[in-house]
């Protein structure tokens, strides 16, 4: 793989070059091919940040083929129902108590995409964490499904209902309260991303926890609007080698994707 001649000549690339310890001749067009660990590119950085790349090598998308006529287990059943009469609670007294970062997914087709991923067998490990798991309730589902489950969520209020939740249905699973984004990774965004995770200033929950992105065999994930490319950069930088993640995009769109 080379740069085309007219990214050669621009700041912005040879700084890159450079860094990796590339040498150029004069008269040379192109930069001698790139050792395979550095392959492919997305994009160049920009030349106000140049140690940023996209990630190196790109993350490779499972298909999934997932049945919504197929019944959910009874224990699944069970908790998402609890689940939904404590959000409809929260709903209820949302004038009383409004809180402007909560979302919610439809729980029973991502309950189908995480079931595929265990009854596959594609998650190397059982380690999941959930990133913004608001009450927990894809957290429980983990849990239910055998995974060593952990939610982070950022707003106490949220992380601390959650807990409840578990508590009140016997769901063995962790919320832990703060940041889901490993320390550092802000600087992956763009700045014309529209990033609502960024705007959270609570201490990455991973060092206070004394664990790191990488311990993760599976993480899952809700990304607000415009900011899905962020949230996998991140995974494709912090997470471990053969890590899966799994994002709910809308309606009946689930997305998988397994980290070289």
């Amino acid at each position: 793989m080379t740069f085309a001649d007219k990214d050669l000549h621009s700041c912005t690339s040879v700084v890159v070059a450079r860094q990796f310890g590339y040498r150029f001749r004069e008269t040379a067009p192109t930069i001698p091919a790139v050792p395979p660990q550095f392959l492919p590119y997305h994009r160049l950085v920009t030349s106000k940040d140049p140690c940023r790349i996209d990630d190196f090598m790109p993350l490779i998308e499972l298909e999934m083929d997932l049945d919504d006529e197929q019944p959910l287990s009874a224990p699944i059943e069970r908790w998402l129902e609890a689940s939904r009469q404590r959000i409809q609670l929260f709903w209820d007294q949302f004038p009383q108590k409004p809180l402007a970062q909560y979302i919610e997914c439809d729980f029973e087709w991502v309950t189908r995409g995480l079931q595929y991923c265990v009854d596959q067998q594609l998650i190397d490990g059982k380690l999941f964490v959930e990133w913004g798991c608001g009450f927990g309730v894809v957290t429980g589902v983990a849990s239910i499904l055998g995974l060593d489950a952990i939610g982070i969520e950022a707003e106490e209020f949220l992380c601390d209902e959650g807990k409840k939740l578990l508590n009140v249905n016997s769901i063995e699973a962790e919320l832990w309260c703060g940041n889901f984004l490993p320390s550092g990774s802000a600087k992956l965004s763009m700045d014309d991303d529209p990033n609502v995770s960024l705007t959270h200033t609570c201490e990455s929950a991973y060092s206070t926890n004394q664990m790191t992105l990488d311990d993760f065999a599976i993480v899952y994930v809700y990304p607000w609007p415009g900011e899905e490319h962020f949230l996998k950069s991140v995974f494709n930088r912090y997470a471990r080698k053969d890590a899966l993640l799994l994002l709910y995009r809308g309606p009946y769109h689930v997305e998988l994707y397994r980290k070289q």
